[in-house]
């Protein structure tokens, strides 16, 4: 209704230019006070209770529109997924007292490497099902700018043999990279562990200390050449 009488307004007046002249102070929207007594109910225990429900973004979308509502769906969702890493890491300080050094080491490494899958789903998730609400609150032309069409996507190829093998290509790159990454991080771990036990040696014209610590650089070349590849 805003978008509609803003779009009416600017055919006959300039709303910015009379502001600048002082003809009219502010141009803002008043409450509804019947929606604002519905939007109270259906929200009253939000910081406590609705922390988890599924549809209060909805029901802001209804009185602040889309803008404001985008903010408390990002906010719910994020606050739900934050409980997977929370449960882990707070059993962390009642393991870590009971395990040797290098087991904790590990199990900083295998918490970090969850905490680097949880980031990317999460964030893979939070997009689709902000799409999703954008569409459902009829913001039209934001979806159109961050979920263009593709020249070359067909619809008539869904569920069809070419696109099973396309996803099939897709996931198994994504599975080589991934282990190619981690197998190759494993080696240059293994190796400067070596180094640090004969630290007297000599690698590549080096004493071991020494390069045990040019070593790490292997692994952002690493980097760099996957993510060329």
């Amino acid at each position: 209704m805003l978008r509609i009488l803003r779009h009416a307004l600017r055919k006959h007046v300039r709303v910015q230019l009379m502001e600048q002249e002082e003809v009219v102070r502010l141009f803002f929207p008043i409450h509804k006070w019947e929606g604002l007594q519905e939007l109270h109910k259906k929200t009253r225990h939000l910081p406590q209770s609705h922390l988890f429900q599924l549809n209060m973004p909805d029901n802001v979308s209804e009185y602040f529109g889309a803008h404001v509502a985008a903010y408390f769906h990002f906010y719910n969702a994020f606050t739900r997924w934050l409980v997977i890493p929370a449960v882990f890491s707070a059993a962390f300080p009642f393991v870590r007292p009971h395990i040797p050094t290098h087991e904790a080491h590990r199990l900083d490494s295998c918490f970090g490497g969850f905490l680097c899958i949880w980031t990317t789903v999460f964030l893979a998730r939070m997009k689709h099902t902000m799409n999703e609400k954008l569409l459902r609150w009829g913001m039209g032309e934001s979806v159109q700018n961050v979920t263009p069409v593709r020249k070359n996507f067909k619809d008539e190829l869904r569920g069809s043999c070419s696109e099973n093998l396309r996803n099939l290509l897709h996931w198994t790159l994504v599975i080589l990279f991934l282990s190619e990454t981690v197998f190759f991080s494993r080696f240059i771990a293994n190796w400067r562990g070596e180094l640090f036990e004969n630290p007297d040696g000599m690698t590549f014209g080096m004493q071991n200390t020494d390069a045990a610590k040019y070593f790490k650089y292997l692994v952002t070349a690493n980097i760099k050449v996957v993510d060329a590849v």
